[in-house]
């Protein structure tokens, strides 16, 4: 594969613009509302390009290797200035939009819309670059059905979440110095999302499955994607209704120690 010149070109200054208004609007509302949050939040993001090679080789995601604009090479693979642009917009920026959202909207409603919302920007955003042949997908890919596989959309679709809903359980010990530490608090995200829910396609991708198989493994992204978001939806609003009894009382657990 070639990159093609023009289409690259056009997305890579596309996606360095979106990044370039997340990272201007979050420094304006550092100044109005007087917090480096947001600033934090869109750097955090674009951080997350660090681990873009490595969910590449093991999700069979393949960039060619000639052409186009190239931010930097790490595991034998070429990761593209837009790709990198995109984090800074799409990690850093929905991450923020959805630690605001969840914010004033506190409740798992809220957190399942944002997934709904992020889920559909990915395959927005993915499809048409596949059929423009900026890149493509190696391997027996599960939920395959046009060139995107959708189960790498249920996994993304976490990206920008996961690092919002550790940064809103974190808040009240997010003070003074320690606001810094949202910054690798948002790749931190990010890996937990991938390594939670992605392992079954890339043992499919990785091994001489049959394609019935691999479409199994595909579905149980899907399902590990679920289980996650609802898991971190309870872990961040809990409610009185989830109570129910406990699994261990407290004199069980001190007898057990």
């Amino acid at each position: 594969m070639v990159t093609p010149a023009t289409t690259d070109a056009i997305m890579s200054t596309v996606s360095i613009i979106l990044a370039v208004a997340a990272v201007v609007y979050a420094i304006f509302l550092w100044w109005r509302e007087r917090s480096p949050v947001p600033f934090l939040i869109v750097l955090g993001g674009g951080t997350v390009a660090l681990i873009e090679p490595i969910v590449d080789v093991l999700g069979g995601c393949w960039y060619p290797r000639r052409g186009g604009w190239i931010a930097f090479h790490q595991f034998d693979s070429p990761v593209p200035m837009w790709a990198v642009a995109n984090y800074f917009w799409y990690v850093g920026g929905m991450g923020y939009l959805a630690l605001r959202y969840i914010t004033r909207n506190p409740g798992r409603e809220a957190f399942w819309k944002m997934c709904a919302v992020v889920f559909t920007v990915d395959v927005l955003m993915e499809a048409p670059t596949v059929f423009l042949h900026v890149y493509d997908y190696w391997g027996q890919q599960p939920l395959n059905p046009y060139g995107f596989p959708l189960w790498w959309a249920a996994v993304n679709a976490g990206l920008p979440l996961v690092g919002a809903m550790l940064i809103y359980k974190l808040q009240p010990l997010l003070t003074g110095w320690r606001l810094f530490l949202i910054v690798p608090l948002i790749p931190m995200g990010d890996g937990l999302v991938n390594g939670a829910t992605a392992w079954p396609a890339w043992l499919a991708l990785n091994s001489n499955w049959p394609m019935p198989l691999t479409q199994v493994a595909g579905v149980a992204v899907f399902g590990l994607a679920a289980l996650f978001y609802w898991a971190m939806g309870h872990l961040a609003f809990p409610e009185p209704t989830d109570g129910g009894a406990p699994l261990m009382t407290a004199r069980e657990a001190d007898a057990a120690h």
